[in-house]
């Protein structure tokens, strides 16, 4: 785990680097473009959830303003490339860390049953960390070692300090720097969409009312007249005739007697 957030800070490095010679406009605008496909697209809320919704981005400490809050925590509006700089340099730093492991093969219920959460557990709980020392060994595993409780959830955790040659390390890695790992910003994304008119069907697959529609066609047979069921799947503007789909799967085009504005949608 020691390598994988060394991993982690070589990229938060390379960031830094590219803060420090010019960000690729490139990048800030496909984001953009990305989130305003998704907000304009996105699916309807129910009443309830657009109500709480709406009341998570009121609150005082979140100060959008009216007119922004049905978009204001989805969209980008402005590139600020000094507040981004100032993250990686100012907050993102192996000091502030905080690693969390979860697992399910240590840590259960069952050996810590004498464990119980004080009646009297409150948020400040924050001050109460008993946090063991790096120098210390620990081994989850043993029983010895109690674990603390989260008040809220009744989840049982440990804390450990990290040592400090892995801050050194990692803060080695994070340096402003081309990364020592195979790891690079992400190509564009060809695949962004630019345009949202739809463009128009070709004149052999085009709109008719009768497509999609069932209808019953009458041709001779000998000296006979039948009428046969069959499905209009397709229309050719150019020619003005339907391909008919029969129910013994084979298809025949027809020429209409008339335009496609002589029928009725209804």
């Amino acid at each position: 785990w020691c390598e994988i957030v060394k991993a982690t800070y070589s990229y938060i490095g390379m960031l830094r680097m590219h803060a420090q010679n010019g960000w690729p406009e490139w990048i800030y605008e496909e984001l953009k473009q990305i989130e305003e496909v998704s907000h304009q697209y996105a699916d309807e809320e129910s009443p309830d959830d657009l109500v709480e919704t709406l009341a998570e981005e009121m609150p005082p400490c979140f100060p959008l303003p009216p007119e922004r809050l049905l978009d204001g925590s989805s969209l980008f509006f402005r590139f600020d490339a000094d507040e981004i700089r100032r993250i990686l340099d100012d907050d993102m730093q192996p000091q502030n860390a905080r690693i969390d492991f979860m697992s399910s093969s240590f840590g259960k219920y069952d050996d810590y049953e004498d464990i119980k959460v004080p009646e009297d557990a409150t948020e400040t709980i924050i001050q109460d960390l008993r946090v063991i020392p790096a120098d210390d060994a620990f081994d989850p595993k043993d029983t010895n070692i109690s674990p603390q409780i989260e008040p809220m959830f009744g989840t049982l955790f440990w804390c450990h300090e990290v040592s400090n040659d892995w801050i050194q390390e990692w803060n080695q890695a994070a340096v402003p720097q081309e990364p020592s790992i195979d790891v690079a910003l992400p190509p564009q994304n060809p695949f962004v969409p630019t345009r949202y008119d739809l463009k128009d069907l070709p004149s052999t697959d085009s709109r008719h009312p009768l497509v999609n529609s069932s209808i019953k066609v009458c041709t001779s047979v000998g000296k006979k007249k039948q009428w046969f069921q069959a499905t209009v799947v397709r229309y050719d503007r150019n020619k003005n005739s339907v391909l008919l789909s029969y129910e013994d799967e084979e298809e025949q085009w027809h020429k209409l007697d008339h335009s496609a504005d002589h029928f009725s949608r209804d």
